[in-house]
């Protein structure tokens, strides 16, 4: 049986990822990983939102929850911590005798 409410909450949060890896790789934004925030001058700002209005909620604010969805839906754009490859995963269960 399918959660509806769950789908529905997992692509409100990959759409927000999106925004967010979009702001990152444009021009003129900066990304403060200790503060989990994008942000940009106070021009860019103005112009950036005049066009993109969901940027807003996004830009000069502490992201809540980034980690946990960069760990959820960024898999895509691992990057930093968050980059991992296949030999720094401990496979081992623990059933082997």
């Amino acid at each position: 049986m399918r959660c509806e409410a769950c789908g529905n909450q997992l692509r409100t949060v990959k759409n927000q990822w999106l925004i967010i890896c979009t702001i990152r790789d444009e021009s003129g934004f900066r990304w403060d990983d200790n503060m989990k925030m994008i942000s940009c001058d106070r021009a860019t700002y103005d112009a950036v939102v005049m066009i993109h209005m969901k940027y807003e909620p996004i830009l000069n604010k502490s992201i809540d929850h980034y980690d946990e969805m960069a760990l959820v839906v960024g898999k895509d754009k691992a990057t930093e911590s968050f980059a991992r490859t296949f030999a720094d995963i401990d496979l081992d269960d623990g059933n082997q005798d």
